[in-house]
Protein backbone atom coordinates (compact mmCIF):
# COMPACT_ATOMS: atom_id res chain seq x y z
CA UNK A 1 0.00 0.00 0.00
CA UNK A 2 0.84 3.65 0.21
CA UNK A 3 1.47 4.14 -3.49
CA UNK A 4 -0.75 7.24 -3.43
CA UNK A 5 2.16 9.34 -2.18
CA UNK A 6 4.72 7.87 -4.57
CA UNK A 7 2.56 7.68 -7.70
CA UNK A 8 -0.17 10.32 -7.35
CA UNK A 9 -1.21 10.51 -11.01
CA UNK A 10 -1.34 6.75 -11.50
CA UNK A 11 -3.22 6.43 -8.21
CA UNK A 12 -5.84 8.95 -9.30
CA UNK A 13 -6.36 7.18 -12.62
CA UNK A 14 -6.63 3.76 -10.98
CA UNK A 15 -9.06 5.02 -8.33
CA UNK A 16 -11.39 6.52 -10.95
CA UNK A 17 -11.29 3.30 -12.99
CA UNK A 18 -12.00 1.22 -9.87
CA UNK A 19 -14.94 3.43 -8.91
CA UNK A 20 -16.29 2.91 -12.42
CA UNK A 21 -16.07 -0.87 -11.91
CA UNK A 22 -17.87 -0.46 -8.59
CA UNK A 23 -20.74 1.40 -10.27
CA UNK A 24 -20.41 4.76 -8.56
CA UNK A 25 -22.69 7.50 -10.02
CA UNK A 26 -21.38 9.81 -12.76
CA UNK A 27 -19.18 7.02 -14.10
CA UNK A 28 -19.96 4.60 -16.92
CA UNK A 29 -20.20 1.62 -14.56
CA UNK A 30 -23.20 3.20 -12.84
CA UNK A 31 -25.20 3.09 -16.08
CA UNK A 32 -24.21 -0.52 -16.72
CA UNK A 33 -25.16 -1.60 -13.21
CA UNK A 34 -28.53 0.16 -13.31
CA UNK A 35 -29.34 -1.49 -16.64
CA UNK A 36 -28.30 -4.86 -15.17
CA UNK A 37 -30.63 -4.37 -12.20
CA UNK A 38 -33.49 -3.22 -14.44
CA UNK A 39 -33.17 -6.25 -16.72
CA UNK A 40 -32.96 -8.61 -13.73
CA UNK A 41 -36.18 -7.14 -12.31
CA UNK A 42 -37.86 -7.54 -15.73
CA UNK A 43 -36.93 -11.22 -16.12
CA UNK A 44 -39.64 -13.17 -17.89
CA UNK A 45 -40.91 -16.26 -16.11
CA UNK A 46 -42.16 -17.25 -12.67
CA UNK A 47 -41.70 -15.00 -9.66
CA UNK A 48 -39.01 -17.18 -8.11
CA UNK A 49 -36.86 -16.83 -11.21
CA UNK A 50 -37.25 -13.05 -11.17
CA UNK A 51 -36.34 -12.96 -7.49
CA UNK A 52 -33.34 -15.24 -8.02
CA UNK A 53 -32.01 -13.15 -10.92
CA UNK A 54 -32.48 -9.93 -8.94
CA UNK A 55 -30.69 -11.41 -5.92
CA UNK A 56 -27.83 -12.63 -8.10
CA UNK A 57 -27.49 -9.19 -9.71
CA UNK A 58 -27.49 -7.51 -6.30
CA UNK A 59 -24.86 -9.94 -4.99
CA UNK A 60 -22.71 -9.22 -8.06
CA UNK A 61 -23.01 -5.49 -7.34
CA UNK A 62 -21.97 -5.94 -3.70
CA UNK A 63 -18.96 -8.09 -4.63
CA UNK A 64 -17.95 -5.62 -7.34
CA UNK A 65 -17.83 -2.78 -4.84
CA UNK A 66 -15.98 -4.95 -2.31
CA UNK A 67 -13.14 -6.07 -4.58
CA UNK A 68 -12.81 -2.59 -6.13
CA UNK A 69 -12.54 -1.07 -2.66
CA UNK A 70 -10.00 -3.67 -1.59
CA UNK A 71 -7.84 -2.91 -4.62
CA UNK A 72 -7.95 0.85 -4.00
CA UNK A 73 -7.47 0.70 -0.23
CA UNK A 74 -4.76 -1.96 -0.10
CA UNK A 75 -2.77 -0.56 -3.03
CA UNK A 76 -2.86 3.21 -2.69
CA UNK A 77 -3.60 3.88 1.00
CA UNK A 78 -1.99 2.77 4.22
CA UNK A 79 1.72 2.50 4.91
CA UNK A 80 4.13 2.76 2.03
CA UNK A 81 6.51 0.01 0.92
CA UNK A 82 9.56 -0.56 3.12
CA UNK A 83 12.85 -2.38 2.63
CA UNK A 84 12.70 -2.41 -1.16
CA UNK A 85 15.61 -1.82 -3.49
CA UNK A 86 13.71 0.13 -6.16
CA UNK A 87 11.37 2.90 -5.05
CA UNK A 88 8.12 2.98 -7.09
CA UNK A 89 7.72 6.01 -9.32
CA UNK A 90 5.44 7.33 -12.03
CA UNK A 91 5.72 5.61 -15.42
CA UNK A 92 6.83 7.57 -18.50
CA UNK A 93 4.39 10.05 -19.95
CA UNK A 94 3.33 8.04 -22.98
CA UNK A 95 2.66 4.94 -20.90
CA UNK A 96 -0.01 6.88 -18.99
CA UNK A 97 -1.72 8.34 -22.05
CA UNK A 98 -3.83 5.21 -22.89
CA UNK A 99 -5.04 4.98 -19.28
CA UNK A 100 -5.83 8.69 -19.21
CA UNK A 101 -7.87 8.36 -22.39
CA UNK A 102 -9.88 5.47 -20.95
CA UNK A 103 -10.51 7.34 -17.69
CA UNK A 104 -11.74 10.39 -19.61
CA UNK A 105 -14.09 8.12 -21.57
CA UNK A 106 -15.42 6.64 -18.30
CA UNK A 107 -16.16 10.14 -17.02
CA UNK A 108 -17.65 11.38 -20.30
CA UNK A 109 -19.96 8.39 -20.68
CA UNK A 110 -21.02 8.56 -17.04
CA UNK A 111 -21.78 12.31 -17.12
CA UNK A 112 -23.25 12.71 -20.63
CA UNK A 113 -24.19 9.29 -22.01
CA UNK A 114 -26.68 10.61 -24.56
CA UNK A 115 -23.98 12.73 -26.20
CA UNK A 116 -21.13 10.21 -26.09
CA UNK A 117 -22.13 6.55 -26.17
CA UNK A 118 -25.75 6.73 -27.38
CA UNK A 119 -24.92 7.32 -31.09
CA UNK A 120 -22.41 4.47 -31.06
CA UNK A 121 -24.89 2.07 -29.47
CA UNK A 122 -27.59 3.16 -31.90
CA UNK A 123 -25.39 2.43 -34.91
CA UNK A 124 -24.17 -0.93 -33.58
CA UNK A 125 -27.63 -2.14 -32.55
CA UNK A 126 -29.33 -0.92 -35.72
CA UNK A 127 -26.85 -2.80 -37.90
CA UNK A 128 -27.98 -6.05 -36.25
CA UNK A 129 -31.62 -5.46 -35.32
CA UNK A 130 -32.56 -3.20 -38.19
CA UNK A 131 -35.21 -0.56 -37.62
CA UNK A 132 -37.04 -2.39 -34.81
CA UNK A 133 -35.00 -1.01 -31.93
CA UNK A 134 -36.14 -1.83 -28.39
CA UNK A 135 -36.99 1.00 -26.04
CA UNK A 136 -34.11 2.02 -23.80
CA UNK A 137 -32.85 5.08 -21.93
CA UNK A 138 -29.29 6.17 -21.17
CA UNK A 139 -30.18 9.03 -18.85
CA UNK A 140 -28.17 9.39 -15.67
CA UNK A 141 -31.28 10.11 -13.56
CA UNK A 142 -34.42 8.01 -13.82
CA UNK A 143 -35.95 9.09 -10.54
CA UNK A 144 -36.23 7.16 -7.31
CA UNK A 145 -36.92 3.60 -8.42
CA UNK A 146 -36.00 0.04 -7.52
CA UNK A 147 -32.82 -0.18 -9.68
CA UNK A 148 -31.51 2.98 -7.97
CA UNK A 149 -32.26 1.48 -4.57
CA UNK A 150 -30.43 -1.72 -5.56
CA UNK A 151 -27.43 0.37 -6.66
CA UNK A 152 -27.37 2.11 -3.29
CA UNK A 153 -27.66 -1.22 -1.46
CA UNK A 154 -24.83 -2.59 -3.59
CA UNK A 155 -22.51 0.31 -2.71
CA UNK A 156 -23.32 0.24 1.02
CA UNK A 157 -23.20 -3.55 1.13
CA UNK A 158 -19.85 -3.69 -0.66
CA UNK A 159 -18.28 -1.16 1.71
CA UNK A 160 -19.66 -3.01 4.73
CA UNK A 161 -18.50 -6.37 3.37
CA UNK A 162 -14.94 -5.22 2.79
CA UNK A 163 -14.40 -3.44 6.10
CA UNK A 164 -16.23 -6.20 7.96
CA UNK A 165 -13.90 -8.81 6.49
CA UNK A 166 -10.89 -6.65 7.34
CA UNK A 167 -11.99 -6.41 10.96
CA UNK A 168 -12.96 -10.03 11.57
CA UNK A 169 -10.77 -11.89 9.04
CA UNK A 170 -7.13 -11.82 8.03
CA UNK A 171 -7.56 -11.37 4.28
CA UNK A 172 -3.87 -11.88 3.57
CA UNK A 173 -3.84 -15.22 5.36
CA UNK A 174 -7.05 -16.29 3.66
CA UNK A 175 -5.48 -16.02 0.24
CA UNK A 176 -3.32 -19.10 0.93
CA UNK A 177 -6.33 -21.31 1.48
CA UNK A 178 -7.82 -23.37 -1.38
CA UNK A 179 -10.15 -21.05 -3.24
CA UNK A 180 -12.08 -21.14 -6.45
CA UNK A 181 -9.02 -19.89 -8.30
CA UNK A 182 -6.93 -22.79 -7.04
CA UNK A 183 -9.67 -25.28 -7.87
CA UNK A 184 -9.95 -23.81 -11.34
CA UNK A 185 -6.22 -24.11 -11.95
CA UNK A 186 -6.19 -27.66 -10.63
CA UNK A 187 -8.97 -28.60 -13.01
CA UNK A 188 -7.15 -26.85 -15.83
CA UNK A 189 -3.93 -28.72 -15.03
CA UNK A 190 -5.83 -32.01 -15.01
CA UNK A 191 -7.36 -31.17 -18.38
CA UNK A 192 -3.95 -30.30 -19.83
CA UNK A 193 -2.53 -33.52 -18.42
CA UNK A 194 -5.27 -35.56 -20.08
CA UNK A 195 -4.71 -33.71 -23.36
CA UNK A 196 -0.97 -34.40 -23.13
CA UNK A 197 -1.52 -38.11 -22.54
CA UNK A 198 -4.01 -38.30 -25.39
CA UNK A 199 -1.63 -36.45 -27.69
CA UNK A 200 1.18 -38.80 -26.72
CA UNK A 201 -0.95 -41.77 -27.72
CA UNK A 202 -2.22 -40.33 -31.01
CA UNK A 203 0.60 -38.05 -32.17
CA UNK A 204 3.49 -40.38 -31.46
CA UNK A 205 5.25 -39.75 -34.77
CA UNK A 206 3.23 -42.29 -36.75
CA UNK A 207 1.52 -40.47 -39.60
CA UNK A 208 -0.59 -43.55 -40.26
CA UNK A 209 -1.99 -43.55 -36.73
CA UNK A 210 -2.70 -39.81 -36.76
CA UNK A 211 -4.41 -40.02 -40.15
CA UNK A 212 -6.45 -43.02 -39.01
CA UNK A 213 -7.66 -41.16 -35.91
CA UNK A 214 -8.49 -38.05 -37.95
CA UNK A 215 -10.50 -39.93 -40.56
CA UNK A 216 -12.22 -42.08 -37.93
CA UNK A 217 -13.42 -39.03 -35.99
CA UNK A 218 -14.61 -37.41 -39.22
CA UNK A 219 -16.59 -40.54 -40.14
CA UNK A 220 -18.19 -40.72 -36.68
CA UNK A 221 -19.16 -37.04 -36.68
CA UNK A 222 -20.57 -37.26 -40.20
CA UNK A 223 -22.50 -40.46 -39.47
CA UNK A 224 -23.97 -39.27 -36.16
CA UNK A 225 -26.92 -37.31 -37.69
CA UNK A 226 -27.82 -40.24 -39.93
CA UNK A 227 -27.67 -42.70 -37.03
CA UNK A 228 -29.91 -40.42 -34.96
CA UNK A 229 -32.40 -40.08 -37.82
CA UNK A 230 -31.87 -42.90 -40.33
CA UNK A 231 -33.67 -41.51 -43.36
CA UNK A 232 -32.44 -42.56 -46.77
CA UNK A 233 -32.06 -39.69 -49.24
CA UNK A 234 -34.27 -39.67 -52.29
CA UNK A 235 -31.98 -39.55 -55.29
CA UNK A 236 -33.28 -38.80 -58.77
CA UNK A 237 -32.62 -41.13 -61.63
CA UNK A 238 -29.07 -40.67 -62.99
CA UNK A 239 -28.70 -38.89 -66.29
CA UNK A 240 -27.02 -40.43 -69.28
CA UNK A 241 -23.33 -39.59 -69.71
CA UNK A 242 -21.39 -39.52 -72.99
CA UNK A 243 -18.55 -41.88 -73.68
CA UNK A 244 -15.97 -39.15 -72.98
CA UNK A 245 -17.26 -38.75 -69.44
CA UNK A 246 -17.07 -42.47 -68.75
CA UNK A 247 -13.56 -42.53 -70.18
CA UNK A 248 -12.39 -39.76 -67.87
CA UNK A 249 -13.89 -41.44 -64.83
CA UNK A 250 -12.44 -44.84 -65.72
CA UNK A 251 -8.96 -43.35 -66.13
CA UNK A 252 -9.40 -41.54 -62.82
CA UNK A 253 -10.37 -44.78 -61.08
CA UNK A 254 -7.46 -46.59 -62.72
CA UNK A 255 -5.01 -43.96 -61.42
CA UNK A 256 -6.51 -44.16 -57.94
CA UNK A 257 -6.22 -47.96 -57.85
CA UNK A 258 -2.70 -47.78 -59.27
CA UNK A 259 -1.71 -45.44 -56.45
CA UNK A 260 -3.20 -47.92 -54.00
CA UNK A 261 -1.00 -50.75 -55.25
CA UNK A 262 2.12 -48.68 -56.02
CA UNK A 263 2.27 -46.77 -52.74
CA UNK A 264 5.56 -48.39 -51.73
CA UNK A 265 7.28 -46.91 -54.82
CA UNK A 266 6.84 -43.30 -53.85
CA UNK A 267 7.84 -41.60 -57.10
CA UNK A 268 5.46 -43.72 -59.16
CA UNK A 269 2.71 -43.21 -56.60
CA UNK A 270 3.11 -39.42 -56.78
CA UNK A 271 3.00 -39.47 -60.58
CA UNK A 272 -0.12 -41.65 -60.57
CA UNK A 273 -1.83 -39.37 -58.06
CA UNK A 274 -1.00 -36.49 -60.39
CA UNK A 275 -2.84 -38.37 -63.10
CA UNK A 276 -5.90 -38.54 -60.84
CA UNK A 277 -5.80 -34.78 -60.37
CA UNK A 278 -5.44 -34.27 -64.11
CA UNK A 279 -8.56 -36.34 -64.71
CA UNK A 280 -10.43 -34.21 -62.17
CA UNK A 281 -9.39 -31.08 -64.08
CA UNK A 282 -10.54 -32.61 -67.37
CA UNK A 283 -13.83 -33.53 -65.70
CA UNK A 284 -14.35 -29.87 -64.85
CA UNK A 285 -13.69 -29.05 -68.50
CA UNK A 286 -16.22 -31.69 -69.49
CA UNK A 287 -18.77 -30.09 -67.13
CA UNK A 288 -18.13 -26.61 -68.62
CA UNK A 289 -16.30 -25.22 -65.59
CA UNK A 290 -13.07 -23.80 -67.07
CA UNK A 291 -12.18 -21.69 -64.01
CA UNK A 292 -12.32 -24.73 -61.76
CA UNK A 293 -10.37 -26.75 -64.30
CA UNK A 294 -7.56 -24.18 -64.44
CA UNK A 295 -7.40 -23.92 -60.66
CA UNK A 296 -7.43 -27.69 -60.21
CA UNK A 297 -4.69 -28.15 -62.80
CA UNK A 298 -2.41 -25.52 -61.27
CA UNK A 299 -2.97 -26.71 -57.70
CA UNK A 300 -2.26 -30.26 -58.82
CA UNK A 301 1.02 -29.23 -60.41
CA UNK A 302 2.12 -27.27 -57.33
CA UNK A 303 1.18 -30.19 -55.08
CA UNK A 304 3.11 -32.58 -57.30
CA UNK A 305 6.24 -30.44 -57.05
CA UNK A 306 5.79 -30.15 -53.28
CA UNK A 307 5.65 -33.94 -53.00
CA UNK A 308 8.74 -34.29 -55.18
CA UNK A 309 10.63 -31.89 -52.92
CA UNK A 310 9.42 -33.75 -49.86
CA UNK A 311 10.64 -37.02 -51.32
CA UNK A 312 14.16 -35.62 -51.11
CA UNK A 313 14.02 -36.39 -47.39
CA UNK A 314 12.36 -39.81 -47.63
CA UNK A 315 13.60 -43.21 -48.75
CA UNK A 316 12.83 -44.14 -52.33
CA UNK A 317 10.51 -46.91 -51.12
CA UNK A 318 8.30 -47.14 -48.07
CA UNK A 319 8.78 -50.18 -45.81
CA UNK A 320 6.36 -53.06 -46.40
CA UNK A 321 3.52 -53.61 -43.97
CA UNK A 322 3.33 -56.99 -42.28
CA UNK A 323 0.06 -56.65 -40.36
CA UNK A 324 -2.89 -57.96 -42.34
CA UNK A 325 -5.29 -56.79 -39.64
CA UNK A 326 -4.06 -53.22 -40.05
CA UNK A 327 -4.50 -53.41 -43.82
CA UNK A 328 -8.07 -54.65 -43.46
CA UNK A 329 -8.83 -52.04 -40.81
CA UNK A 330 -7.50 -49.20 -42.96
CA UNK A 331 -9.29 -50.54 -46.04
CA UNK A 332 -12.62 -50.66 -44.19
CA UNK A 333 -12.19 -47.12 -42.90
CA UNK A 334 -11.21 -45.89 -46.37
CA UNK A 335 -14.31 -47.48 -47.90
CA UNK A 336 -16.57 -45.94 -45.25
CA UNK A 337 -15.01 -42.49 -45.59
CA UNK A 338 -14.91 -42.52 -49.39
CA UNK A 339 -18.40 -43.93 -49.73
CA UNK A 340 -19.79 -41.44 -47.25
CA UNK A 341 -18.20 -38.47 -49.01
CA UNK A 342 -19.44 -39.75 -52.37
CA UNK A 343 -23.00 -40.15 -51.05
CA UNK A 344 -22.93 -36.72 -49.44
CA UNK A 345 -21.58 -35.07 -52.59
CA UNK A 346 -24.15 -36.82 -54.77
CA UNK A 347 -26.95 -35.77 -52.43
CA UNK A 348 -25.85 -32.14 -52.55
CA UNK A 349 -25.44 -32.12 -56.32
CA UNK A 350 -28.91 -33.56 -56.88
CA UNK A 351 -30.72 -31.02 -54.69
CA UNK A 352 -33.18 -28.68 -56.41
CA UNK A 353 -31.31 -25.74 -57.99
CA UNK A 354 -32.45 -23.18 -55.42
CA UNK A 355 -29.26 -21.10 -55.39
CA UNK A 356 -28.07 -17.53 -55.87
CA UNK A 357 -26.32 -18.28 -59.15
CA UNK A 358 -29.01 -16.61 -61.21
CA UNK A 359 -28.78 -13.41 -59.19
CA UNK A 360 -24.98 -13.40 -59.44
CA UNK A 361 -25.18 -13.78 -63.21
CA UNK A 362 -27.60 -10.86 -63.46
CA UNK A 363 -25.56 -8.55 -61.22
CA UNK A 364 -22.09 -9.43 -62.50
CA UNK A 365 -21.90 -7.11 -65.51
CA UNK A 366 -23.97 -4.07 -64.41
CA UNK A 367 -22.55 -3.85 -60.88
CA UNK A 368 -19.01 -5.24 -61.18
CA UNK A 369 -18.35 -4.64 -64.89
CA UNK A 370 -17.23 -8.21 -65.55
CA UNK A 371 -18.52 -11.12 -67.61
CA UNK A 372 -16.66 -13.82 -65.64
CA UNK A 373 -18.99 -14.25 -62.70
CA UNK A 374 -16.55 -16.52 -60.84
CA UNK A 375 -13.85 -13.86 -60.79
CA UNK A 376 -16.40 -11.15 -60.03
CA UNK A 377 -17.57 -13.05 -56.96
CA UNK A 378 -13.99 -13.47 -55.73
CA UNK A 379 -12.76 -9.90 -56.23
CA UNK A 380 -15.99 -7.93 -55.83
CA UNK A 381 -19.04 -9.59 -54.28
CA UNK A 382 -16.87 -11.58 -51.85
CA UNK A 383 -13.86 -9.30 -52.04
CA UNK A 384 -13.60 -8.85 -48.29
CA UNK A 385 -13.60 -12.63 -47.79
CA UNK A 386 -10.94 -13.02 -50.46
CA UNK A 387 -8.84 -10.34 -48.77
CA UNK A 388 -9.05 -12.30 -45.53
CA UNK A 389 -8.14 -15.51 -47.32
CA UNK A 390 -5.03 -14.10 -48.99
CA UNK A 391 -4.04 -12.58 -45.64
CA UNK A 392 -4.30 -15.99 -43.99
CA UNK A 393 -2.40 -17.58 -46.86
CA UNK A 394 0.38 -15.00 -46.59
CA UNK A 395 0.60 -15.51 -42.82
CA UNK A 396 0.73 -19.29 -43.32
CA UNK A 397 3.61 -18.89 -45.77
CA UNK A 398 5.48 -16.67 -43.32
CA UNK A 399 4.89 -19.18 -40.52
CA UNK A 400 6.33 -21.97 -42.67
CA UNK A 401 9.30 -19.75 -43.44
CA UNK A 402 9.83 -18.99 -39.76
CA UNK A 403 9.61 -22.66 -38.81
CA UNK A 404 11.95 -23.91 -41.53
CA UNK A 405 14.38 -21.00 -41.56
CA UNK A 406 16.60 -22.49 -38.87
CA UNK A 407 16.65 -25.84 -40.61
CA UNK A 408 17.68 -24.36 -43.94
CA UNK A 409 21.22 -24.99 -45.09
CA UNK A 410 23.67 -22.16 -45.53
CA UNK A 411 24.24 -21.07 -49.16
CA UNK A 412 27.68 -22.69 -49.24
CA UNK A 413 26.19 -26.00 -48.06
CA UNK A 414 23.46 -26.24 -50.68
CA UNK A 415 24.17 -28.76 -53.40
CA UNK A 416 24.59 -27.10 -56.80
CA UNK A 417 22.72 -29.89 -58.54
CA UNK A 418 19.07 -30.90 -58.50
CA UNK A 419 17.59 -32.39 -55.32
CA UNK A 420 16.36 -35.44 -57.22
CA UNK A 421 17.11 -36.83 -60.66
CA UNK A 422 14.28 -36.49 -63.17
CA UNK A 423 14.38 -37.39 -66.87
CA UNK A 424 13.65 -33.78 -67.92
CA UNK A 425 16.19 -31.63 -69.81
CA UNK A 426 17.32 -28.53 -67.91
CA UNK A 427 17.02 -26.38 -71.05
CA UNK A 428 13.32 -27.19 -71.24
CA UNK A 429 12.76 -25.65 -67.80
CA UNK A 430 14.50 -22.44 -68.88
CA UNK A 431 12.37 -22.18 -72.02
CA UNK A 432 9.20 -22.71 -70.01
CA UNK A 433 9.61 -19.62 -67.83
CA UNK A 434 9.13 -16.86 -70.47
CA UNK A 435 6.31 -18.84 -72.04
CA UNK A 436 4.47 -19.36 -68.78
CA UNK A 437 5.11 -15.74 -67.79
CA UNK A 438 3.30 -14.68 -70.94
CA UNK A 439 0.46 -17.09 -70.23
CA UNK A 440 0.31 -15.87 -66.63
CA UNK A 441 -0.04 -12.23 -67.66
CA UNK A 442 -2.62 -13.21 -70.28
CA UNK A 443 -4.73 -15.10 -67.74
CA UNK A 444 -4.41 -12.25 -65.26
CA UNK A 445 -5.56 -9.55 -67.68
CA UNK A 446 -8.50 -11.52 -69.05
CA UNK A 447 -9.67 -12.88 -65.69
CA UNK A 448 -12.45 -10.32 -65.17
CA UNK A 449 -14.22 -11.23 -68.39
CA UNK A 450 -13.00 -14.75 -69.21
CA UNK A 451 -11.57 -17.75 -67.35
CA UNK A 452 -8.48 -16.67 -65.44
CA UNK A 453 -7.73 -14.23 -62.64
CA UNK A 454 -5.04 -13.42 -60.12
CA UNK A 455 -5.13 -16.73 -58.25
CA UNK A 456 -4.69 -18.94 -61.30
CA UNK A 457 -2.19 -16.54 -62.88
CA UNK A 458 -0.05 -16.56 -59.73
CA UNK A 459 0.04 -20.36 -59.74
CA UNK A 460 0.90 -20.42 -63.45
CA UNK A 461 3.87 -18.14 -62.81
CA UNK A 462 5.01 -20.25 -59.86
CA UNK A 463 4.94 -23.61 -61.65
CA UNK A 464 7.96 -23.12 -64.00
CA UNK A 465 10.06 -21.77 -61.15
CA UNK A 466 9.12 -24.73 -59.00
CA UNK A 467 10.04 -27.10 -61.80
CA UNK A 468 13.40 -25.38 -62.11
CA UNK A 469 13.94 -25.84 -58.37
CA UNK A 470 13.43 -29.56 -58.86
CA UNK A 471 15.40 -29.93 -62.10
CA UNK A 472 18.28 -27.46 -61.62
CA UNK A 473 18.49 -26.97 -57.86
CA UNK A 474 18.13 -24.04 -55.50
CA UNK A 475 21.52 -22.46 -56.18
CA UNK A 476 20.93 -22.15 -59.90
CA UNK A 477 17.42 -20.73 -59.61
CA UNK A 478 18.05 -18.22 -56.82
CA UNK A 479 21.27 -16.97 -58.41
CA UNK A 480 19.46 -16.15 -61.67
CA UNK A 481 16.13 -14.83 -60.40
CA UNK A 482 16.64 -13.70 -56.82
CA UNK A 483 12.98 -13.01 -55.98
CA UNK A 484 12.25 -11.72 -52.48
CA UNK A 485 9.12 -13.73 -51.79
CA UNK A 486 8.45 -12.15 -48.39
CA UNK A 487 8.36 -8.67 -49.88
CA UNK A 488 6.21 -10.02 -52.68
CA UNK A 489 3.62 -11.17 -50.12
CA UNK A 490 3.73 -7.86 -48.28
CA UNK A 491 3.45 -5.84 -51.49
CA UNK A 492 0.49 -7.91 -52.62
CA UNK A 493 -1.38 -7.41 -49.36
CA UNK A 494 -0.63 -3.68 -49.45
CA UNK A 495 -1.91 -3.32 -53.02
CA UNK A 496 -5.08 -5.28 -52.19
CA UNK A 497 -5.69 -3.11 -49.12
CA UNK A 498 -5.08 0.16 -50.96
CA UNK A 499 -7.39 -0.87 -53.80
CA UNK A 500 -10.16 -1.38 -51.27
CA UNK A 501 -9.46 1.82 -49.36
CA UNK A 502 -9.37 3.82 -52.61
CA UNK A 503 -13.08 3.19 -53.14
CA UNK A 504 -13.83 4.79 -49.77
CA UNK A 505 -12.30 8.04 -51.02
CA UNK A 506 -15.21 8.26 -53.47
CA UNK A 507 -17.82 7.78 -50.76
CA UNK A 508 -18.59 4.12 -51.48
CA UNK A 509 -17.97 1.06 -49.26
CA UNK A 510 -14.66 -0.77 -49.01
CA UNK A 511 -13.71 -2.76 -52.16
CA UNK A 512 -16.58 -1.38 -54.26
CA UNK A 513 -15.72 -1.72 -57.94
CA UNK A 514 -15.44 1.16 -60.36
CA UNK A 515 -15.20 1.22 -64.14
CA UNK A 516 -13.37 3.34 -66.69
CA UNK A 517 -13.29 3.23 -70.49
CA UNK A 518 -9.77 4.29 -71.41
CA UNK A 519 -9.17 5.61 -74.92
CA UNK A 520 -5.72 4.67 -76.24
CA UNK A 521 -4.30 5.68 -79.61
CA UNK A 522 -4.05 2.91 -82.20
CA UNK A 523 -5.80 0.55 -79.79
CA UNK A 524 -9.15 2.14 -79.13
CA UNK A 525 -11.34 1.78 -76.10
CA UNK A 526 -9.89 -0.31 -73.29
CA UNK A 527 -12.37 -1.08 -70.49
CA UNK A 528 -10.76 -1.08 -67.04
CA UNK A 529 -12.29 -2.17 -63.74
CA UNK A 530 -10.86 -1.13 -60.40
CA UNK A 531 -10.97 -4.79 -59.35
CA UNK A 532 -7.77 -5.32 -61.33
CA UNK A 533 -5.89 -3.61 -58.50
CA UNK A 534 -7.25 -6.05 -55.95
CA UNK A 535 -6.56 -8.94 -58.32
CA UNK A 536 -2.96 -7.73 -58.60
CA UNK A 537 -2.63 -8.13 -54.85
CA UNK A 538 -4.04 -11.66 -55.06
CA UNK A 539 -1.61 -12.44 -57.88
CA UNK A 540 1.45 -11.33 -55.89
CA UNK A 541 0.39 -12.99 -52.63
CA UNK A 542 -0.31 -16.34 -54.29
CA UNK A 543 2.95 -16.31 -56.22
CA UNK A 544 5.03 -15.16 -53.26
CA UNK A 545 3.39 -17.53 -50.77
CA UNK A 546 3.70 -20.63 -52.94
CA UNK A 547 7.30 -19.89 -53.86
CA UNK A 548 8.29 -19.05 -50.28
CA UNK A 549 6.92 -22.34 -48.95
CA UNK A 550 8.36 -24.56 -51.64
CA UNK A 551 11.73 -22.82 -51.84
CA UNK A 552 12.15 -23.47 -48.13
CA UNK A 553 11.21 -27.11 -48.66
CA UNK A 554 13.99 -27.46 -51.21
CA UNK A 555 16.84 -26.53 -48.87
CA UNK A 556 16.04 -28.14 -45.51
CA UNK A 557 18.97 -29.69 -43.73
CA UNK A 558 18.84 -33.47 -44.19
CA UNK A 559 18.87 -34.16 -40.45
CA UNK A 560 17.79 -37.77 -40.94
CA UNK A 561 21.38 -38.77 -41.66
CA UNK A 562 23.82 -39.54 -38.91
CA UNK A 563 26.47 -36.99 -39.92
CA UNK A 564 23.88 -34.23 -40.30
CA UNK A 565 22.54 -34.92 -36.82
CA UNK A 566 26.10 -34.45 -35.56
CA UNK A 567 26.42 -31.17 -37.42
CA UNK A 568 28.74 -32.57 -40.12
CA UNK A 569 27.59 -31.98 -43.69
CA UNK A 570 29.64 -33.04 -46.67
CA UNK A 571 28.40 -31.04 -49.63
CA UNK A 572 30.17 -33.34 -52.09
CA UNK A 573 28.34 -36.54 -51.16
CA UNK A 574 24.72 -37.38 -51.77
CA UNK A 575 22.87 -40.67 -51.50
CA UNK A 576 21.95 -42.06 -54.89
CA UNK A 577 18.96 -43.85 -53.37
CA UNK A 578 17.35 -41.16 -51.24
CA UNK A 579 19.01 -37.99 -52.49
CA UNK A 580 20.20 -37.21 -48.96
CA UNK A 581 23.67 -36.03 -48.03
CA UNK A 582 25.68 -38.35 -45.87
Amino acid sequence: GGLRRLMPITSALAIVASLAMAGIPLLNGFLSKEMLFAEALATQGPDWMRSAMSAAALLAGILGVAYSLRFVHDTFFGKGPVDIEVVPHEPPRWMKVPVEVLVVICLAVGIAPTLTIAPVLQTAAASILGTSMPEYSLSVWHGFNLPLAMSAIGVVGGVALYFGLRRFTDLYAARNRPTGKHLFHRGLDALFGFAHRLTTVLANGSLQRMLFALVLVAVIVAAAPYIANPVMPVWPAPQSMPLLGWTLWLVMLACAFAGLFLYQQRLLAVIVMGGTGLMVALTFVFLSAPDLALTQLMVEMVTLVLMLLGMNYLPAQSPPEHSRWRKRRDALLAILAGGGIAALAYSLMTLPPNTMSGEMLLRSLPEAYGHNVVNVILVDFRGFDTFGEITVFGIAALVVHAMLRRTRMAPEQIMPGPPIKLPVPADLAQIMFPLTLTVSIFLFLRGHNAPGGGFVAGLVLAVPLLIQYVIQGTVSVESRFGFDYIRCIGLGLLIALLSGVASMLFGVPFLTSGHLDLELPLIGTVPLASAIGFDTGVYLVVFGGVMLILSMMGTIKPSRTRNARNGEIDIHRRSARTGEMH
